[in-house]
């Protein structure tokens, strides 16, 4: 499922970040973006990861690999 603010995969993460909790990348080839989706009270608290092969959500961990840009 995606509409025009990019792919659902892409939309987790930013309503995850949006929502005040941390992620960090764990692994990114060409073909997919391991994404750890941690606490927002402990980075280091993985709570949840998951793997996507959506181009944007790709490209997004390519250009912010930490939350540092926020």
């Amino acid at each position: 499922m995606a509409d025009d603010t990019g792919s659902y995969d892409l939309q987790r993460l930013l309503r995850w970040r949006d929502s005040g909790a941390t992620w960090r990348v764990l692994a990114i080839r060409d073909d997919a973006a391991t994404i750890a989706l941690c606490r927002c009270d402990d980075e280091t608290e993985e709570v949840e990861r998951f793997t996507s092969d959506q181009p944007d959500l790709i490209a997004f961990a390519r250009a912010h690999p930490s939350q540092d840009y926020l």
